[in-house]
């Protein structure tokens, strides 16, 4: 985790734009639904924890040039209108963990490009569409101000190959669950070291695991 967190840090040094880093959980990203329970019961004992409600969007992925994009589409019911962007996104560097119980866990640095709508043809074939529901709890570092520095996303999806598929099985299949952790103040890892932010990040990653699964 120490390396990945170092070689954020020399990209934000660089001035590179669109860094994320992320910890991901489960096998290509689906957990079991009973831990993302647990997660959600347990974040929303806690007063400092900042939940949002279950907001839907889409995803479609496509490719340009042979380099993977992804549209996303949000919907705000509120203000009834949408929201949508397009990203490539590159990964830089991971690092892949295991809890004893065999959760899958890597610790991710990537890039997201944002790609302006003009410079994309008209009509794009996805090759896979994901429909999703995504509850985001914001996490408050000592030191920091009451905006959340870490980000703690839970998602149910339903993706299929083609948007119709994928609302086909948002209505009649159960979800598949997902759960991420994204840092999202890069002045985090200005004002602590390398060694620091590694062992925050593991100390956040055993806190969201079950007794007997660190």
């Amino acid at each position: 985790i120490r390396a990945v967190v170092a070689q954020y840090r020399q990209e934000l040094q660089r001035g590179v734009k669109g860094l994320e880093l992320e910890v991901r959980f489960g096998r290509k990203g689906v957990v079991d639904g009973a831990l993302v329970d647990r997660v959600i019961t347990w974040v929303q004992g806690n007063p400092d924890f900042a939940n949002s409600e279950w907001v839907p969007f889409e995803d479609s992925f496509f490719h340009v040039a042979g380099v993977q994009h992804r549209c996303r589409t949000q919907y705000d019911t509120d203000r009834m209108n949408m929201n949508v962007s397009v990203v490539r996104k590159e990964r830089v560097t991971r690092c892949a963990l295991a809890s004893s119980d065999g959760l899958q866990i890597a610790v991710v640095l990537s890039r997201e490009v944002d790609v302006p709508r003009g410079k994309l043809a008209h009509v794009v074939h996805p090759h896979h569409v994901r429909m999703q529901q995504r509850k985001r709890i914001g996490l408050p570092s000592r030191g920091f101000g009451p905006a959340p520095t870490w980000a703690l996303d839970a998602s149910m999806v339903w993706s299929a190959a083609c948007k119709s598929e994928a609302e086909r099985a948002q209505m009649c299949a159960p979800p598949q669950y997902g759960l991420e952790l994204e840092l999202l103040d890069p002045e985090y890892v200005v004002h602590h070291d390398d060694a620091y932010v590694a062992c925050s990040i593991g100390l956040k990653v055993a806190d969201l695991l079950p007794a007997g699964g660190q």
